[in-house]
């Protein structure tokens, strides 16, 4: 199993790679560290997640994720 053959996230297949901005910090970005923009496999679970989330982004592991680079 390669690594696009399953979620970021999760062991599960992904729905579609999306174009994801993490960063380190807090959710209004303000004085955010280390952002960098990527795209990434997405299972239709976490997908939903980080639709959910906002602009303010979901926090996994002491990382934010926000769906879009912009």
């Amino acid at each position: 199993m390669s690594a696009l053959d399953r979620c970021t996230f999760c062991q599960s297949r992904p729905l579609e790679e999306s174009a994801v901005l993490r960063w380190i910090g807090p959710a209004d970005r303000s004085a955010a560290e280390n952002e960098e923009r990527v795209t990434i496999p997405l299972c239709t679970r976490h997908l939903a997640r980080l639709r959910r989330a906002g602009i303010s982004g979901w926090e996994h592991r002491g990382r934010r994720h926000k769906l879009g680079w912009w």
